[in-house]
């Protein structure tokens, strides 16, 4: 599941690393689009959507931040 994107490496590293202690098992996803790179904050993957789908919501409660399931690494 992707938790956040962003240009800025260090920014998705804080994120990603405020993740970790909250005990998500979070990591980085460097991906380039359109000539830009941007940072992607990752957690999972999930071998099912329901699993994903239930730390999306535990996410949501515990950072107050928006995740998506997505279906690639």
């Amino acid at each position: 599941m992707q938790v956040i994107s962003s240009r800025e490496e260090s920014k998705a590293k804080r994120y990603q690393q405020d993740l970790l202690r909250r005990g998500f098992k979070a990591f980085l996803s460097p991906v380039e689009r359109d000539g830009q790179k941007f940072y992607r904050v990752r957690i999972g993957p999930y071998a099912r959507r329901d699993q994903a789908q239930a730390v999306v919501e535990k996410v949501r409660k515990t950072v107050t931040r928006d995740a998506i399931v997505t279906d690639k690494p």
